[in-house]
This record gives C-alpha cells, sequence and structure tokens, in this order.
C-alpha cells in the first residue's frame, strides 16, 4: 500500500484492496470517498460493492454477467457510482458469484446479473445487467440484512422471516427436494431468525436462542452435522456441540465460521489452512474451537471461497488461509497459505471497522487510529494467556513480599533513631567541658592551616613570575617567527605576481593566435565562397550549352518531320492517277459482265431491293483500294 501515508487517510477511513480485485492491476492499493464514508462492503467472485454511509452504491469489477448493474459494459477497474439509485437510497448490499442483489431504505429490494437458477427472485431465469425490482414478499416488514451465494439469495426481516430463491440443487436454500426458487420463499425453523449466511453451495442461520443451524451440500463436514442427521441436509438442521449460544454465522467455499460470546468455531474443508487450525487437520467434520481466540476477543468474522478474516475488538485484523494473489492483506510478493490465525501488521495504526472476503481478493475499511486510543496489544492463544496470567500472579505476590519486608526495615529504623535521640539528650550536660577544649584545639589547628596556606601562597606568586617570564619569551619566539613567515609569504606573493603576469602573458600569445586562425578561417570561407560561385557560373554555362542543344535538336526533328510529310504527300500524288485509271478499268469490266437471272425464292423481310452487284461493287472497291 503505497502512495499515501497514515496522515494522508482521512478520519472518515478508506477502504483498502487486497489479491485479484480488478482495482488498481490487482496490487493492494485504497480509495476512499470524497464528502461521504463507506458503510456496508460485500465481495462476489470477481466483482465488489460499497454501500455509503449516504445512500450512495459504488461498484467496481467483472461485469461479465451484469452484475455491477452498468448494463453492457466492460469490466470497470475503478469504483463507479450506479446512476439507477440516485434518487433513492440503497441500505443493503449482498454479492453472489456473478449476481448483486440490494435494498433500499423505501423497502425495495433489487437483483442484476446472472439468473440462471433464479437467484434475481425476478420470477423467470432470465439474466440482466440492470437492476430490476423483486415483486413484494415481506409485506411492511424492514428487512435488517441480505446474503448471496454462488447461485442463491436470502432476505432476513427485522421479525426474524428468513425468506430465500436461487438454486436448491443440494439443499441449500431448505426448500427440501425442490430444484429451484425463481421468487422469494420463506423458510421456518419454528423460531426467529437474527442472522443467515450463504456459501457456495451450503447455507447457515442463527435463531434468536442462540442455535445454529446448516443445510446444503454436506461434503467435507462443511454443515458440522452429526452422521444421523446427513440424510436430511436438504432441510435446516440444528448442528451441536457448541459451547454457548452463536451469534453469527459465515459461509465460505467449503467451510463454516461460527462466533459464539466467548469463542470462534471452524469446520468444513482446511487444506489451505481456511479453518485455522494447523497445518494437520485439513478437513473437520464438527465445530471445533480456535485456541487463539479463546478470550471472547472477536468482533466480526469474514468468509471467502478459501480464506478467513477475523477483526477483535480492538480493531485488529486477522487472516488465514488460501494466501494467492496476496489476498490475506501480508504484501503483494507474500502468497503464502497461512495455516493459523495470524496478524495483519499493516493495519496496526489502523482501526478496522469492516472486512470481506471474496473469490480471490479481500476488502478491508479503516480509519486511523485516535491518538489517545493507547498501545495496541495484539491477542495471544489460550496456552500464551494462561502462562502469561500465572506470570503475573507471581509477580503480585513477590511485589507484595518486597513491599512486607520495606515497610519491616522502615520501623526499624525508627526505633533505632529514637533511641539514639534519647541517649544523646541524657549525655548532654556532662559533657560541655570537653566540647570547649575540642573547640580550642580546632582553633589552633585552623591557624596552623591559615599560615601554611600564606607560605604556600608566597611560592605560587613566585612561581607566576617565572612563568610569567617564560610566556614572554615565547611570545617574543613567536613575533620572530611571525616575522619570518610574513617574509616568507610576500616572497610567495611575489612569485605568485610573477606567474600571474607569466599566465597573462600567455593568454596574449594564445589571443594572438587565435585572431590568426580567426583570420585563415575567414580567408579559407571567402576562398570557399568563391568556388561555390565558380561552379554556379560553370553550371549556368553548361545549362546554357544543354539547351542551345536541345533547341538545336528541336530545330532538326522538325526539320526531319517536314521532309517525311512532303515526301509522303509526293508518293500519294504519283499514286492518284494509277488508282484512277484502275478504277475506270475495273468499272468497265463490271459494266460488260451479263446480268445474273432473277430471283426465284422471296428475299428476307427487312432486307432492300434497292441497289444490287453493280452497286455493291461501287461502293465496296474504292474503299478496299483505299486499304491497300
Amino acid at each position: 500500500m503505497t502512495g499515501h501515508t497514515v496522515e494522508d487517510i482521512p478520519d472518515t477511513g478508506a477502504v483498502f484492496t487486497f489479491g485479484r480485485s480488478s482495482f488498481a492491476l490487482n496490487v493492494p492499493s485504497k480509495f476512499w470517498l470524497k464528502n461521504d464514508r463507506p458503510g456496508q462492503i460485500s465481495c462476489g467472485a470477481e466483482h465488489t460493492a460499497v454501500v455509503t454511509e449516504n445512500g450512495r452504491l459504488v461498484v467496481f469489477g467483472s461485469n461479465t454477467h451484469g452484475q455491477l448493474g452498468l448494463g453492457f459494459k466492460p469490466a470497470t477497474s475503478k469504483p463507479a457510482s450506479v446512476k439507477a439509485f440516485r434518487s433513492e437510497k440503497v441500505k443493503l448490499v449482498a454479492c453472489g458469484r456473478d449476481h448483486t442483489i440490494i435494498c433500499t431504505y423505501g423497502g425495495g429490494v433489487y437483483g442484476a446479473g446472472s439468473n440462471r437458477d433464479g437467484q434475481l427472485g425476478l420470477g423467470h431465469c432470465s439474466s440482466t445487467s440492470s437492476f430490476h425490482p423483486l415483486r413484494p414478499f415481506c409485506g411492511r416488514t424492514p428487512i435488517k440484512m441480505l446474503s448471496a451465494g454462488c447461485s442463491t439469495s436470502a432476505a432476513l426481516t427485522e421479525d426474524g422471516r428468513l425468506f430465500m430463491w436461487g438454486d436448491n440443487s443440494a439443499g441449500q436454500i431448505g426448500l427440501g427436494g425442490e430444484g429451484f426458487a425463481a421468487e422469494p420463499r420463506q423458510v421456518d425453523v419454528g423460531e426467529a431468525v437474527t442472522w443467515v449466511s450463504c456459501g457456495y453451495r451450503h447455507s447457515a442461520l442463527v435463531t434468536a436462542t442462540g442455535h445454529l443451524y446448516t443445510f446444503g451440500e454436506s461434503a467435507n463436514g462443511r454443515l458440522g452435522l452429526r452422521e444421523e442427521q446427513l440424510s436430511l441436509h436438504r432441510v435446516p438442521q440444528q448442528v451441536q456441540g457448541i459451547v454457548g449460544r452463536v451469534s453469527r454465522v459465515c459461509c465460505g467455499g467449503a467451510h463454516t465460521v461460527a462466533l459464539t460470546g466467548s469463542d470462534l468455531y471452524t469446520f468444513g474443508r482446511g487444506q489451505y489452512g481456511q479453518l485455522g487450525h494447523g497445518t494437520f487437520l485439513f478437513e473437520v467434520d464438527s465445530p471445533k474451537a480456535l485456541e487463539h481466540f479463546g478470550d471472547g476477543s472477536v468482533r466480526h468474522v469474514a468468509c471467502g471461497e478459501n480464506h478467513t478474516a477475523v477483526i477483535t475488538h480492538g480493531g485488529l485484523l486477522y487472516t488465514f488461509g488460501d494466501g494467492r494473489h496476496g489476498k490475506l492483506g501480508f504484501g503483494e510478493e507474500n502468497f503464502i497459505n497461512q495455516f493459523s490465525p495470524t496478524l495483519c501488521t499493516r493495519f496496526l495504526q489502523y482501526d478496522v471497522q469492516a472486512v470481506s472476503c471474496g473469490g480471490h481478493h479481500m476488502l478491508v475499511v479503516a480509519a486511523p487510529r485516535r491518538p489517545h486510543s493507547g498501545d495496541v496489544v495484539p491477542e495471544k492463544d489460550g496456552g500464551e494467556q494462561d502462562d502469561e496470567s500465572e506470570e503475573e500472579e507471581k509477580s503480585e505476590e513477590e511485589e507484595e513480599s518486597t513491599e512486607d519486608e520495606e515497610e519491616a526495615a522502615e520501623s526499624d529504623d525508627k526505633e533505632s533513631s529514637d533511641e539514639e535521640e534519647e541517649e544523646e539528650e541524657e549525655g548532654g550536660t556532662g559533657d560541655e567541658d570537653e566540647d570547649q577544649d575540642a573547640e580550642e584545639e580546632s582553633e589552633e589547628d585552623e591557624a596552623e592551616e591559615d599560615s601554611e596556606e600564606d607560605e604556600g601562597e608566597d611560592d605560587e606568586d613566585e612561581g607566576e613570575e617565572q612563568e610569567a617570564e617564560e610566556d614572554k619569551e615565547e611570545e617574543e619566539n613567536e613575533e620572530e617567527e611571525a616575522e619570518e613567515d610574513d617574509e616568507e609569504g610576500e616572497d610567495e606573493d611575489e612569485e605568485e605576481g610573477n606567474e600571474e603576469e607569466e599566465a597573462e602573458e600567455d593568454d596574449e600569445d594564445k589571443g594572438e593566435e587565435n585572431d590568426e586562425e580567426e583570420e585563415e578561417g575567414e580567408e579559407e570561407e571567402n576562398e570557399e565562397e568563391e568556388a561555390e560561385e565558380d561552379e554556379e557560373e560553370e553550371e549556368a554555362e553548361s545549362s546554357e550549352d544543354e539547351e542551345d542543344e536541345e533547341e538545336e535538336v528541336s530545330d532538326e526533328e522538325e526539320e526531319s518531320k517536314e521532309n517525311t510529310e512532303e515526301e509522303e504527300e509526293e508518293e500519294e500524288e504519283k499514286v492518284r492517277p494509277d488508282r484512277a485509271a484502275q478504277q475506270s478499268r475495273q468499272k468497265a469490266a463490271l459494266d460488260a459482265a451479263p446480268t445474273p437471272a432473277p430471283r426465284t425464292k422471296p428475299r428476307p423481310a427487312g432486307r432492300s431491293r434497292a441497289g444490287g452487284p453493280q452497286q455493291f461493287w461501287n461502293d465496296v472497291l474504292p474503299q478496299y483500294l483505299d486499304l491497300q
């Protein structure tokens, strides 16, 4: 989750995405809503829906079956608001594998997406790419919860009535032997229902008395039923072996998680670690409590196809199960399966508020922790907590014993100090003379010490005078050395000046050389220009010569053409008398020839009687001679 720090996240919180979510190129990312905050989130197989506190419906992900309700549009990688509900606020949403159902504050239920098994509840099995309303099925009773599975849907009312519809091929909507239901049908277990969850091919519900019921596909122990109950798996059956009242349940692809006031139970298939019981339990056919959460610290649970997420009361997030695509939230390159609940350390600075798991992705709603919220203490499993409690008791006992010892020592000190004060008071009057003698002796000792101090001060003064003389000599030596250094510095300055003069002379020489080079360059340029002018003149002359030659050639061609035309005319004049004489001879021969006998057969229709052989030869012969 790069690009933003905790300080950048607004207090209203953000939506964090992990795995193959079709958002932000499928890398861990986040987004938040302007002037709004996320309320409820739901993940399908490859799509996601978010309901905000202001009643907006935001969707993104795959839209192959129209499950986003945006019409026939391709998958969208950015959150898009569904405009169809601008005039009506959305209250609840649930995403199935390829369909979506929503409920508005007005009590209407709508569905969009795949409807092959009637999971949209529209009374038919035709899919739709936009949200269509269901017929009213619960009167005016408000709906408190929605759930959607692979091809199933469920709605729970405020008064505890449960309605389900869609595929019932394995009994996953609890209607016995019926194959499917294209409209909502009530499922009755004899008491009010408080929670419902739809898995891929099985479902579960919780009653007001805290009982857990499961129904549907029974493979891998996902129903948690006893062997004698499995024959009735197409109708709700009560799960045994759970201590305490169940408050909520969640169904995954082939596993189930149930939450009580103190424990978290998992059962079903666990080959990817989604049950959280370690690497040696790949399948559990009856409810088994997780040791990690044995203190009632769990607040919410969510199941994906093969992974599980848990939120504690302290706002911490734990995930376990299939780690492909990074959907467990441990990093872009951490795709390892987790077989026990593992803390998502990236959320230690956040308060996790909601989580939803899909086919290959996970969404988390979290807000920055408040400064006064205190230190975050990760939950420990049951064994560690027992050890810690024993250590705390031992430490408390040790502290109590040390406090008792300190109090006893303080009381002893007080008694000894009281006794000393009493002894001083009793012996104080008889020792006054001894105190005076001691004072006189101390005064004499002080006088001797003062005299010794005066002598030492005289010696110190003499030593100081000697040190002052030595300091003066040193100062004189330093001055001499400084004068020598100044002389040397002057010599160095002179040398530097000479060097500078030489450098200036060198610069002048270089400048002269540069001037000469520039002059030479100008001369070369002039020469090049002259050469170019000469070349241009030569080219112009050559072009003039070529034009003259072309003109001469054209004159010669014209003369030759004229000569050939004159020759042709002369030949024609010579041929004309011969042609005329020949034509006259042929005409005479034709006149002398005998006339043919008249025709006895009728002439064809449309043929003209005018003309004859003589006319034919008179017309055709000249043309033939001209061609020759």
